[in-house]
């Protein structure tokens, strides 16, 4: 038998399954059971995720690999004549490639974040849910 309860901080509707886990990777600097609140009232839905709906939608995934994918896709470069460096690389009368390995040698340089990190707000433990 399945039963539910509702988080009295959070509104958050909890449902008792056993056999079922849910793995969610948010920002470090927010709460571990965050959602942004959607208002359909604004018309601004340029900030909201596809499947965002009015009020608050909480991503939970089946998998740690899944959960992390998401998160990570935000991050990913377009590839092609979308990719966001085309133009800075043109500028500067470089490939993209060679633009991408000067720019890996002077973050290297300053021991900044290299290439393929997260930024410092995604990292930190991931936390799990269960649903």
């Amino acid at each position: 038998m399945r039963t539910s309860r509702t988080c009295s901080r959070t509104g958050l509707r909890l449902i008792s399954d056993p056999h079922s886990d849910g793995y969610h990777v948010g920002k470090t600097d927010y709460p571990a059971l965050s959602a942004a609140p959607r208002s359909g009232d604004d018309g601004n839905r340029t900030a909201w995720g596809r499947y965002d709906v009015p009020g608050q939608t909480f991503y939970v995934a089946e998998t740690r690999p899944c959960a992390y994918a998401e998160v990570l896709s935000a991050f990913k470069r377009t590839l092609g004549s979308a990719d966001p460096l085309v133009k800075d690389a043109a500028a500067l009368g470089m490939t993209v490639e060679e633009f991408v390995e000067e720019v890996a040698r002077d973050w290297s340089d300053r021991d900044f974040m290299g290439l393929g990190a997260v930024p410092a707000g995604w990292r930190g433990p991931g936390r799990a849910a269960s649903s």
